[in-house]
């Protein structure tokens, strides 16, 4: 597991900061999350303008990409939920907080094949789904502002 900031390193001195909206990055984080067994995908954010372009391996694109995508000076891959430490760690953090008595169990399922399916039904029956979601999301924006603030960018709600 990456921490958020093994991700990048800290923004140069002198550099513009970029703004660029939360809800763009949420789904693109949702998007690179989402990687396909067969096809390769990934969200890119333009380091000048906060523009956050698609990606899709093999695919038609769903806009036209810039030829020069593949230049990290100019643009950063946003990073997966499991990338930004969003996976088993959030859970535990989650599960310490909220149902502290079912932490080991919680910890088995990750050790297992299927962990996170298990984790959400042991949720489900203990109706904390809501709940785990506001979590998860809270952590996924505080995980993209600090992810922002060493790329460079600025995050506008």
């Amino acid at each position: 597991m990456h921490s958020v900031a093994e991700l990048q390193p800290v923004l140069p001195v002198g550099v513009a900061i970029v703004p660029c909206h939360l809800q763009d990055l949420l789904e693109a984080v949702e998007f690179a999350s989402a990687d396909g067994i067969f096809v390769a995908h990934g969200a890119f954010v333009c380091r000048g303008t906060g523009k956050v372009y698609w990606r899709i391996d093999g695919e038609a694109q769903l806009e036209e990409l810039p030829v020069d995508l593949s230049d990290t000076a100019k643009y950063v891959a946003i990073p997966s939920r499991r990338a930004l430490g969003l996976g088993r760690p959030l859970a535990l953090e989650f599960a310490k907080k909220y149902i502290p008595g079912d932490v080991d169990d919680i910890r088995d399922m990750f050790g297992k094949k299927g962990g996170f399916r298990k984790f959400r039904a042991l949720l489900e029956r203990r109706s904390l789904t809501d709940r785990w979601h506001a979590f998860e999301m809270e952590a996924l924006r505080d995980a993209l502002r600090v992810w922002c603030e060493r790329q460079g960018l600025a995050v506008v709600e």
